[in-house]
């Protein structure tokens, strides 16, 4: 076999191990919690410096380490020179990014909203030193909407503290007074929190306080909270604490 037809044949074994079908497929679930018969949904992603950290450290993530360096290698061997040498690496660093947890929640959180019905309004909140909501309002799940979320998601870069209260926050003034009054309609039925640490910035860090005024923000319960706890340094008490108190439910991968 030519190497050149080796570097290409490795190239695409790899994408279809590290990467998947997650860009095509649709899933009805997010962290195995059922999305399919939700209005209203907000997604908050953590985005903060550890998400950049590689977590496969079991005998699959060692295969493919070894995969993505042999063939940074080959391709730079095939190539040959300064140009080869630059190839290489970058097939390392693009193949290395897909280990990492940012990537893990991408893999999960693009097959959930390209799964939503049409009739579904959905917003995604991203959270580092500060939280950035991806829309100004919900927006309906069409195809243009899904896609343009797949977009933003492959662009986002990981930096920064954790600001889980700021997060928060601004997915609660997206539900606004409809959580606290039960005779407003609700728009915003569920929230997915997604976090690989503790809160670590923002106005309040303290993790009792933070449930307290989610609390306070929901004391009616109307809008359930779910939350995932990404490796063993997420703040397990915490994300757990948040989805009993919000009748939701606590996923640690």
């Amino acid at each position: 076999m030519k190497r050149t037809t080796l570097v290409y044949a490795v190239l695409f074994l790899l994408g279809i191990a590290v990467t998947g079908c997650y860009t095509t497929k649709k899933s009805t679930e997010y962290y195995g919690i059922k999305t399919q018969d939700l209005k209203g949904v907000i997604f908050i992603v953590d985005i903060s410096g550890s998400m950049e950290y590689i977590t496969e450290v079991d005998l699959k993530g060692q295969v493919v380490n070894y995969a993505v360096k042999q063939t940074g290698r080959v391709v730079a061997k095939t190539i040959g020179g300064e140009a080869g040498n630059i190839a290489g690496n970058l097939v390392e660093k693009q193949v290395s990014r897909s280990l990492t947890k940012l990537q893990k929640a991408r893999k999960e959180l693009i097959p959930a909203i390209k799964g939503l019905p049409t009739t579904t309004m959905f917003n995604i909140i991203v959270f580092e030193n500060e939280a950035r909501p991806w829309r100004s309002t919900l927006v309906p799940a069409t195809d243009a909407n899904k896609l343009a979320a797949q977009a933003y998601l492959e662009s986002l870069k990981a930096g920064g503290g954790t600001n889980m209260y700021e997060a928060l926050q601004k997915a609660f003034e997206f539900v606004g007074d409809a959580a606290t009054d039960s005779t407003r309609p609700l728009t915003v039925q569920a929230i997915f929190v997604l976090s690989d640490g503790a809160p670590t910035v923002g106005s309040v860090i303290d993790p009792d306080l933070i449930r307290q005024e989610v609390k306070n923000w929901n004391p009616l319960r109307r809008v359930t909270i779910n939350t995932i706890g990404l490796g063993d340094d997420c703040d397990e008490n915490f994300m757990r604490g948040l989805a009993l108190d919000n009748g939701g439910i606590f996923v640690h991968k």
